[in-house]
């Protein structure tokens, strides 16, 4: 296994604080007390938020200071338009190439995030719903549909998990299994659209539909 390199610790130790909560929209990230955590060098703190910030997770500079990136309605229609658009040409790749035990997890995500629903956590549902979405991903076996969509989900765990106002996911719940079928039935448009919806309802849910 390779060694992780010291801007890949920061890196991992920032976007999990920011994904548990620990940093909240708006906190300032201070380069001193992240190098007093994670025991590497200012430099490499410094590259791991230049990395967020190419994602869109924090924003500022390193001279002026960094902070968690505050969303704005417009921000979080946006990140989800390139979510869809992405997903929708990953789906174009996997429904040819996707296998049955790649499709038999995504059945198991979703039947947890069905049991999420009778005690709502918005945790559970971001790593269960990411999960799900990501055996797409691995299916179209593109490696740059996976690194941007990667770099997208880290985008919507924060969006959802600070903006997200439902308590409830079984829309998703129900579009997740018109998606598995689709797949099934090798029917992209009716995968499409089942995207299209997913992708609507999480902003509608983050109640920035405008």
């Amino acid at each position: 296994m390779m060694k992780k390199g010291q801007a890949d610790i920061a890196y991992e130790y920032l976007k999990e604080a920011i994904i548990n909560k620990v940093f909240f929209p708006g906190n300032r990230l201070i380069e001193e007390d992240i190098v007093r955590e994670t025991g590497v060098s200012r430099t490499s703190v410094r590259t791991a938020l230049n990395r967020l910030r190419y994602e869109g997770i924090v924003e500022g500079t390193p001279n002026r200071g960094m902070m968690v990136t505050r969303f704005h309605p417009n921000d979080i229609k946006s990140v989800f338009q390139i979510r869809e658009s992405l997903e929708v040409g990953a789906f174009s790749l996997a429904i040819e190439r996707i296998s049955p035990a790649a499709v038999d997890r995504m059945r198991e995500y979703n039947e947890e995030l069905r049991k999420v629903s009778e005690n709502f956590s918005i945790s559970d549902f971001v790593k269960y719903n990411r999960s799900f979405h990501w055996e797409i991903a691995l299916a179209s076996g593109n490696r740059y549909y996976q690194k941007y969509l990667d770099e997208v989900y880290n985008t919507i765990a924060v969006c959802l998990l600070f903006y997200n106002s439902s308590m409830d996911d079984q829309r998703s719940v129900k579009l997740h299994e018109d998606l598995i079928r689709a797949i099934e039935e090798k029917d992209f448009m009716a995968g499409k659209q089942a995207i299209i919806a997913d992708n609507y309802v999480a902003v509608e849910d983050s109640g920035f539909t405008g």
